[in-house]
This record gives C-alpha cells, sequence and structure tokens, in this order.
C-alpha cells in the first residue's frame, strides 16, 4: 500500500487557502496572493502541487521517468530577455508591448481547456490510471488550469496579469527613460 497521497475532489485541486495580501495588477484583483512574510503564493496549490509531486513520485516508484521537453525544440523568443532589457533601458517599448500583447490574448484562450471533453481514458489506456493525473482532468486539473490561465469570475489569471504589464510597459512606466525621438538633422552630403 502507498503512502502517496494520489486521489483528491475537485474542490481540493481548486483550493487556494488564504492569503495575507492579494495580488492586484493593473487595478484588478487577480488570483493568488502574498504569504505573512510578503512571498506570492500561486492560487488552487493547497493540494494540486502536492497532488502533482505526488503523482511524479508514484511515476518514479513504478519505474517510469518524467517527460523532458527539451529546450533546442522549443523556438528562441524575440527580443530575447536581455535584448528586452536594453530596450526597455533606452525607452524602445512597442516590441515588448507587442508581445505582452499576444501573451495575454493567448493566455485568454486558455479558459476554452473547461470546455474540452475528456473521453473515458481508462478504457483507452491498457494501465490503470486511478490515482494519476490524466484520472483527474475532469475532476479539477481542467478547470483550475483555465482558471489560472483566464481568471474566474472576480479574480484575474494570468491574461489580466499580463495586460497589467503590457499597459504599464505602454504607458513606461517601468522607470526608465523615455524614448527620444532619432534626430531628424539631415547629413550634408557632399558631391564630386
Amino acid at each position: 500500500m502507498s503512502d502517496l497521497c494520489v486521489n483528491y475532489e475537485e474542490d481540493e485541486l481548486l483550493e487556494s487557502g488564504s492569503y495575507s495580501e492579494p495580488l492586484i495588477a493593473g487595478g484588478v484583483r487577480c488570483h493568488g496572493g502574498f504569504d505573512e512574510v510578503g512571498e506570492y503564493r500561486s492560487p488552487r496549490t493547497t493540494h494540486r502541487a502536492p497532488a502533482i509531486l505526488a503523482w511524479q513520485e508514484q511515476l518514479r516508484r513504478d519505474g517510469h521517468g518524467l517527460i523532458e521537453v527539451d529546450a533546442a525544440l522549443m523556438p528562441p523568443q524575440y527580443p530575447n530577455v536581455e535584448q528586452a532589457k536594453l530596450l526597455l533601458r533606452e525607452g524602445v517599448n512597442e516590441p515588448i508591448v507587442r508581445a505582452l500583447t499576444i501573451i495575454s490574448i493567448v493566455e485568454g484562450f486558455g479558459a476554452i481547456i473547461r470546455d474540452v471533453p475528456v473521453p473515458k481514458l481508462d478504457s483507452m489506456i491498457v494501465e490503470p490510471i486511478a490515482g494519476t493525473a490524466l484520472a483527474h482532468l475532469d475532476k479539477g486539473l481542467f478547470e483550475a488550469h483555465a482558471r489560472d490561465e483566464a481568471g474566474h469570475r472576480d479574480q484575474g489569471g494570468h491574461k489580466q496579469m499580463w495586460e497589467a504589464t503590457a499597459t504599464r510597459a505602454a504607458t513606461n512606466r517601468c522607470g526608465r527613460r523615455p524614448a527620444t525621438s532619432p534626430s531628424r538633422t539631415r547629413r550634408s552630403r557632399t558631391t564630386s
């Protein structure tokens, strides 16, 4: 018999616990919050975080490895972190605002996952799936992900957080000097 807790109810996987302070981004109360020492605590992790660790440990105990995605398979990000810092330092915020806006839009579509019909996986997979993450997709995991991405009711999610970040970058409230216009001085041409 396993000492791991691997079965959870939906309300457990959606539980966030309490926070000392809320996270406010762009005037919107967002998910998660800060504990008594000011550390950010992610939402819906009271039971979900231990569940994920237990499911991973159960896989290892059963002789299975976790699937790692090779970073080489991911395309490079433009601008990269160093380029983004340079652009912001120089007051050129448009590429950053564009990237943040695209991220915000994609995050908003994350809510769609709650509507994905989960087939009867136990009839499609040879090994039993009870007590695994697969068995919990329609028992809280998809809903937790949807809420994380797009928010839920009066709480913003990643979509609203990225929107607030894009707005801040667009209005140049990042504590950087404003962009200066390129020189409009024409160079003298010498003709021979």
